[in-house]
């Protein structure tokens, strides 16, 4: 006996230890952690569950023996490449004007122009100087002396100088420039070497001797030529740009255009003109940075050969040519291949980051509801079997909405927020699933807003959740619609996809309902639908509490009205609140006549009892309601009513007749508290004052709603000052507005009534 003792109390303490770890709040983080890492790694095996890789053994040349489609949308980069490189082999070189060039040709040319016509006029000047220095170098032989005889020798020597002046005066005054011309030695004698290299330095070395010798038998008509044409015929060629492969060509056009002019090919005059024109060069180089910049714009403006998914990339029974099998390999489809392995990794890691924020966002923003870490654990159970049964129903038709099964549940079993936070991420792994199909996303993720929205308003019947479903499924298929529209702008397959998702709608409701049994039975969770069906009066011990306690159960009908009423006033769950008033009582069924509400005549068995051993009785029936609950099934939520709604307080009526008996002294307080727990919930504590003031407003004889209002704040300041609300999160404002409630309840349940008159001849007879 002593070791069964022992043992359970080491039960006990484990038990309380176990609860107490997961209370904390850290023990909550972590299992959601676990979760949302669970939830991510399935996600991934998902992946290779809903698009598995397929490859094959092929080589360029060989003959197909099966149909090859593209398994995600990709690039036909061989093709393209092939395109890519056909325009840019288009693109022309791009050749630019050289202006720094151009004038250095400009003023060299303009320059050789006009030094042919410095060096021709200087080859005139220099024979004109040349001759007259001559004639003025002759010396006269002066007058003859007029004592010379005619036979003196005098006079002869004096006559043959005169002659011989005279000859050579009339030989050079004679002597023209074709005569220099002509004439190699008097050339060498009017042109001597000082006078070219003076020429030369005048002229900057622009021409050589031979060629300055040359200029000097032009002809004025030539040079004049030369002035009026050669730089003009220069000048139009480099406006016209010449580049460096067409010099050459470029100089024998010119050459052309000289002969045309009339200058001989092969004459001095050419040798002149050549001399000039070899002071050109071209102008127009080629532009390599421009060049590359042309050709890369024409590579970007190529469309890239792209096979969407699906597509069909190789027909059985046609050979395989280069392009498709790079096309193949590119895809990892290869047998020889390492396998497509990137789009997988980038998608894991994508839907490792998306685990990662909704964890975080869950920490922030919905702390509250994964401190309880049940709620975790339903949230990834749903999501991983929702989206399996997604991957099980897409070949189906992709835009079968399994998440809604998520979604359903989750509002109903933890609540609608997370619920709207999990339809996100939810919408995101259905468009993984079909290739990142982005109106699977989009449609789904509308779908699972609208469900979650409308699951809070009809969250309490079995039957509107089928409706819920409908109706999220025509949200669907009205995005399904704009989507299709205006990414195709063709509709033909809109009555298919449409039949489907009204389908999955359909399905996905029913599956939920189904469930939502098995889900709240194994995480032992009261949903707004089990909270009704508990509070049929149809269930076996509310309807013993009716027949063989029909006092308590008036009474119990009484507290449920004033705890809805004030629960809804607050915020707080009045429907949870009523249901919890109408068990809080079931022990009184152990002993239902030690209830005054259950005495019917005037008879009180107290009367004849210890006043100890009625407070044990009345106290009892906390203890013998929660037995009764196990017995019957009763979710373990409403097992807080039935502890909690008297707290640790005092049954005064029987310490107060105790005392009278014994004296205060010889009286141990404790032996008349209830055992149970002061409040922890907002409805508990609710329930706990609505039961307090109903039995205590029952009782007054006069109800007037002044004193209604005086008992009520009498009570519930009772309630305060003994600390039976420390537990609770209710505020001052929340309980004035649940005194209020009470009061609005409570004076229409005990209004005064009119007697009703009765006839003058009746009270004769």
């Amino acid at each position: 006996m002593l070791r069964f003792k022992m043992s359970r109390r080491k039960k006990n303490k484990r038990k309380e230890q176990i609860q107490g770890l997961i209370k904390n709040r850290r023990f909550s983080i972590w299992v959601s952690a676990i979760c949302n890492f669970v939830v991510a790694v399935a996600m991934i095996i998902g992946l290779f569950v809903a698009e598995p890789i397929i490859q094959f053994n092929v080589v360029v040349g060989q003959i197909a023996t099966e149909t090859i489609t593209a398994t995600r949308d990709v690039e036909d980069v061989y093709t393209t490449n092939k395109l890519v490189q056909q325009a840019m082999d288009a693109v022309q070189n791009i050749y630019v004007k050289n202006t720094e060039k151009t004038g250095e040709v400009y003023e060299n040319v303009g320059n050789g122009v006009q030094y042919v016509r410095y060096v021709f006029d200087s080859i005139y000047d220099e024979f004109d100087t040349w001759k007259s220095d001559r004639i003025y170098s002759l010396e006269h032989p002066g007058e003859p002396n007029p004592e010379w005889t005619e036979d003196s020798d005098e006079l002869k020597e004096y006559n043959s100088k005169l002659e011989e002046f005279n000859r050579l005066q009339n030989y050079y005054n004679s002597i023209e420039f074709s005569d220099v011309l002509a004439d190699e030695e008097i050339f060498g004698q009017v042109y001597t070497t000082k006078f070219w290299n003076e020429v030369n330095q005048a002229t900057n070395f622009y021409f050589d001797t031979e060629v300055l010798r040359k200029i000097a038998y032009a002809t004025e008509n030539e040079v004049a030529l030369i002035e009026s044409n050669v730089s003009q015929i220069v000048y139009s060629k480099l406006d016209a740009g010449i580049k460096k492969d067409e010099l050459e060509n470029t100089m024998a056009d010119i050459r052309e255009l000289f002969v045309r002019m009339g200058f001989d090919a092969e004459s001095d005059m050419m040798s002149i003109l050549d001399a000039i024109t070899s002071h050109m060069t071209y102008n127009v180089e080629f532009d390599v940075e421009s060049t590359e910049e042309a050709k890369r714009i024409a590579a970007e403006a190529v469309e890239p050969v792209v096979y969407k998914k699906g597509q069909i990339i190789i027909t059985a029974g046609q050979p395989i040519t280069e392009a498709q099998y790079s096309l193949i390999e590119d895809l990892g489809l290869l047998e020889s291949g390492r396998g497509e392995y990137s789009n997988y990794i980038s998608l894991a890691a994508a839907i490792l980051v998306l685990c990662a924020v909704c964890f975080g966002m869950m920490i922030v923003y919905r702390q509250t509801t994964i401190s309880n870490p049940k709620n975790s654990v339903i949230t990834a159970l749903l999501t991983i079997i929702s989206m399996y049964l997604y991957i099980l129903v897409k070949s189906q038709n992709v835009y079968i909405c399994t998440p809604l099964i998520a979604v359903m549940l989750i509002t109903m079993l933890v609540n609608g927020r997370m619920a709207l936070m999990v339809a996100i991420p939810l919408s995101l792994f259905a468009g993984m699933y079909t290739g990142g199909d982005f109106s699977v996303t989009f449609a789904f993720g509308v779908a699972c807003v609208v469900c979650a929205c409308l699951m809070r308003r009809v969250s309490t019947s079995r039957s509107k959740v089928i409706m819920v479903g409908v109706l999220s499924a025509v949200a669907e298929a009205v995005i399904v619609l704009a989507m299709e529209y205006y990414m195709t702008a063709k509709l033909e397959a809109l009555g298919q996809n449409v039949f489907w998702i009204l389908v999955g709608g359909i399905l996905s409701s029913v599956l939920a309902v189904g469930l939502l049994s098995l889900f709240e039975y194994t995480f032992g969770i009261v949903t707004p639908i089990r909270l009704l069906e508990l509070s049929n009066q149809s269930q076996p011990i509310l309807k013993r509490l009716q027949i063989e306690a029909s006092g308590t159960y008036h009474h119990s009908i009484i507290v449920g009205n004033m705890a809805e009423t004030a629960a809804n006033d607050i915020g707080a769950d009045g429907l949870l609140a009523r249901v919890g008033s109408y068990y809080h009582d079931i022990g009184k069924l152990v002993h239902p006549r030690m209830f005054k509400e259950n005495q019917a005549d005037d008879h009180n068995p107290h009367d004849d009892l210890a006043p100890e051993v009625s407070a044990r009785i009345i106290i009892s029936h906390v203890k013998d309601g929660l037995q009764l609950a196990h017995q019957h099934r009763v979710p373990k939520l409403l097992h807080q009513f039935i502890e909690e709604h008297h707290g640790s307080t005092v049954a005064s009526y029987f310490y107060v007749n105790a005392c009278n008996l014994y004296g205060e002294e010889n009286v141990n307080i404790e032996d008349y508290k209830y055992s149970g727990k002061i409040p922890s919930t907002k409805e508990c504590a609710i329930v706990m004052l609505a039961d307090t003031v109903e039995a205590a407003v029952r009782s007054m004889k006069t109800h007037s709603p002044e004193e209604i209002e005086k008992m009520i704040d009498k009570l519930v300041d009772g309630k305060i000052d003994a600390g039976q609300l420390d537990n609770c999160s209710l505020t001052f404002m929340e309980l004035a507005v649940i005194k209020h409630s009470f009061l609005t309840i409570l004076s229409g349940t005990y209004h005064s009534r009119v007697e009703y008159p009765q006839l003058k001849g009746e009270n004769n007879e």
